[in-house]
């Protein structure tokens, strides 16, 4: 396997370009998709779409159990062992595979205590279906590699397919069991050219390993696993609190509408935090840290403002006539967006690479708590709201940002050099 031998920055600059046209992807299928999703399954059938995608964000959580960070990691460090890099492939294949098995009864357990699930059975085991099939997909492979261009096309194949598909067979709310169907297509169709590709360009494919690798996996990811659990916790536990709290379908839509698009601003972080971390973990240039701070947070800043008096605009294109209620869900959700770049950026790929991990995992649980302590006492005091969980999101994640700087200060000793 031959290596890139560009410095830092320029591999650094290729995978974030490289991952950025993959970002322009996540925007664009989006934004296809979830305009015509709400217009023709209105907002009582969108809600239940919402819900499903907040049970399977958790399925997924758990299929990747932190993977992308230790997987990595090891597939970095043993990049020119073609033999190694094959058997870590397969036995993280194996250990997610077992995940899998997990989360589905963690999913039928789950079942009998939210209404919304029980109603909509068939709709939940179709998007529990389509979502576990992606414990065969080894996204860790290439960001070891750094060689994001093998995640770029299996991504625009997948949603490419689901939203083509779904455009043309779904017309309302009689045709909502298509939706994760199709979702499966798209993924099953990504996981075997993932497969061809790697045999074909790097020669990996699956070899003998053992059922106590694939447990040493799980193990070794573990640390990565509690921090992604914990803030994919915060992240949906408000909607499932919403199954729980009986919200209408209506009201977990609005939700789910100014949601989402926080989630795809922040999806355009991606592409810097998971191109920081491999290199990183190889190079330990601080130096391009600091720049990903000191360049990116103005942009974030005005791109924040401009989404505040935009805010009527942008709900009515994606959404529609009859989802305002989520102007001001989103607006007091902008926060978030200020937050969640320095909270990522100073997390895994600044404490990572130092084996200080623990403290991403640490500063991620505190926030978890707080965020899921304040939604009982809402519960408790009968505030749970659309407007009070906002708000609590944007605190949540204004105490994880202050949290992982306090660590950064704490460890600054050991860093490779001070910013």
């Amino acid at each position: 396997m031959v290596l890139n031998k560009d410095n830092d920055e320029n591999i650094v600059l290729k995978n974030s370009i490289m991952l950025y046209l993959m970002t322009f992807a996540r925007y664009l299928f989006p934004l296809l998709l979830f305009p015509y999703l709400t217009r023709v399954l209105m907002s009582e059938y969108y809600g239940i779409i919402t819900y499903m995608t907040s049970i399977v964000n958790y399925i997924s959580m758990i299929i990747d159990f932190g993977f992308n960070f230790s997987a990595t990691r090891k597939i970095s460090i043993n990049r020119n062992d073609i033999k190694k890099v094959r058997r870590i492939y397969t036995s993280v294949i194996k250990a997610k595979i077992i995940l899998g098995i997990i989360s589905g009864i963690f999913v039928s357990l789950f079942l009998s205590f939210v209404p919304i699930l029980r109603e909509n059975k068939i709709v939940l085991i179709a998007y529990y279906i389509s979502t576990v099939i992606l414990v065969f997909l080894p996204d860790f492979i290439y960001r070891g590699l750094e060689e994001m261009k093998g995640i770029t096309i299996r991504y625009c194949l997948s949603k490419a397919i689901t939203t083509i598909l779904t455009i043309l067979v779904v017309k309302g709310p009689d045709q909502l069991i298509w939706i994760p169907i199709f979702n499966g297509v798209g993924n099953a169709t990504s996981i075997v050219f993932t497969w061809i590709h790697l045999k074909k360009k790097f020669d990996i494919s699956f070899t003998k390993t053992y059922i106590q690798d694939s447990v040493e996996e799980i193990k070794e990811s573990f640390i990565f696993f509690i921090s992604t659990f914990a803030s994919t916790a915060f992240t949906f536990a408000n909607i499932l609190f919403m199954g729980f709290a009986s919200f209408s379908e209506s009201d977990i839509a609005y939700w789910g509408v100014a949601f989402q698009l926080i989630t795809l601003v922040i999806s355009l972080y991606e592409p810097i935090t998971s191109s920081l971390y491999p290199r990183m973990v190889k190079s330990r240039n601080v130096k391009l840290i600091k720049n990903a701070l000191v360049y990116i947070v103005p942009v974030i800043l005005v791109g924040v403002t401009v989404c505040y008096f935009g805010a009527p605009f942008f709900i009515n294109i994606v959404a529609g006539v009859g989802y305002e209620i989520s102007i001001n869900i989103f607006r007091i959700m902008l926060p978030v967006l200020v937050f969640t770049y320095p909270a990522q950026v100073l997390g895994f790929p600044v404490l990572g690479p130092i084996n200080k991990e623990k403290y991403v995992t640490i500063s991620t649980l505190i926030a978890a708590v707080f965020h899921m302590g304040v939604l009982i006492v809402l519960l408790s005091i009968n505030k749970f709201t659309l407007i009070n969980i906002a708000i609590l999101r944007s605190t949540t994640e204004f105490v994880l940002m202050l949290l992982r700087i306090y660590f950064y200060y704490q460890n600054k000793g050991v860093m490779y050099e001070k910013f």
